[in-house]
């Protein structure tokens, strides 16, 4: 391995998505930055009125992880399936069984019941090794 076989990622997988199966749920996310222009621009926007705040390192937490949710809710989270006899179907498995649209407000509301779950798809849209120009040479058998 190189250096750049280490660290340069794809902007195609970055804006496009790379897919995760985790057991009977599936969701395609964006990455958190780097050629993801959606996540920084939405960010800044909502961040924009907290602005002094966060720099003072006085924000209130509860308003962070809800301006963190909608971003993720709006330009990461880009498809979310659920495993419904042996067939992927678009759409998030609510508590009670019944499969919606993975909208906005859906997916923060989920976020918000589920903070382990809104952690790893953080950490999974964040890590670089998901986003390589290699693993994607490597996909395509080069």
């Amino acid at each position: 391995m190189s250096l750049y076989s280490d660290f340069k990622t794809s902007k195609t997988l970055e804006v496009d998505g790379v897919r995760f199966v985790n057991g009977t749920y599936a969701y395609t996310l964006a990455r958190s930055g780097g050629a993801n222009k959606k996540f920084q621009k939405l960010f800044e926007r909502l961040a924009r009125p907290h602005r002094r705040q966060m720099d003072n390192g006085t924000l209130d937490p509860v308003v962070a992880e809800r301006i963190m949710r909608e971003v993720y809710a709006k330009t990461v989270v880009l498809k979310w399936e659920t495993l419904r006899d042996d067939e992927w179907v678009e759409g998030i498995e609510l508590e009670d069984g019944s499969i919606v649209p993975a909208t906005t407000d859906v997916l923060v509301g989920v976020f918000t019941d589920l903070p382990d779950l809104f952690a790893q798809i953080m950490e999974d849209a964040k890590s670089t090794a998901y986003f390589r120009q290699a693993g994607m040479e490597e996909d395509a058998g080069n």
